[in-house]
């Protein structure tokens, strides 16, 4: 039988080990607080999982495929050049906030998207507290790919300055870095449209109205 001493100094040295986990969030890398075991950045992943897990993590719903499609293609254009994890971190970013209100230097220009603020409104104010709670899941889904843990969520939710300051924690964070660099590119997302079924042709490019043309009788 084993003692409790071996128990309890192994114990010890778990809550020790949480604690060493724990760093203040800056503007460089980050480890955000909470245990690998609920899920492992280094499992490698294609393109095309990281991309629906960030669109179901942040907006609740699955890309279209032309949205995967353009976002696969960016993906691969940034990895060519060395800059896919610039461009992970801008793709999941502005899932949740503008393009302008990424390219803001700051913690207080902070709009989001017509879309998530459909889902989880803020009016252009990054401290507002409603669905602060919702926010962060949405972080940790979106980012990591996986649920918040324990310990790490009510780590966040004392020690935040806000909306953008949580987007850029999770957007440094050591984890986030460790999974983008084992994503891989995989099978680029092929779309097509469906033509009318009085069209007797296939269907032609889209025209200047930006709908796809059809021939009916």
């Amino acid at each position: 039988m084993f003692s409790t001493k071996p128990r309890a100094l192994i114990s010890v040295c778990c809550s020790l080990l949480m604690l060493l986990l724990v760093v203040t969030p800056g503007s460089t890398p980050v480890t955000v607080p909470g245990s690998v075991a609920f899920a492992d950045p280094n499992i490698p992943r294609s393109y095309v999982e990281f991309i629906d897990g960030a669109y179901l993590g942040a907006l609740g719903r699955s890309p279209t495929c032309f949205e995967e499609q353009a976002e696969y293609d960016l993906l691969v254009s940034a990895a060519s050049n060395s800059a896919l994890l610039q461009e992970a971190q801008r793709f999941v970013s502005t899932l949740f906030e503008t393009q302008a209100s990424y390219n803001a230097g700051d913690l207080t220009t902070y709009c989001q998207t017509s879309e998530y603020e459909s889902r989880n409104p803020a009016f252009c104010d990054p401290n507002i507290g409603t669905g602060l709670a919702d926010f962060l899941t949405h972080n940790y889904r979106a980012y990591l790919l996986r649920e918040p843990d324990t310990d790490g969520f009510n780590w966040w939710m004392n020690n935040n300055n806000g909306r953008k300051h949580l987007l850029e924690a999770f957007r440094l964070s050591i984890e986030f870095d460790t999974l983008v660099g084992n994503l891989f590119a995989g099978s680029r997302p092929i779309c097509t449209i469906e033509c009318p079924e009085c069209d007797p042709d296939p269907c032609e490019g889209p025209n200047q109205g930006g709908k796809y043309s059809k021939l009916c009788p």
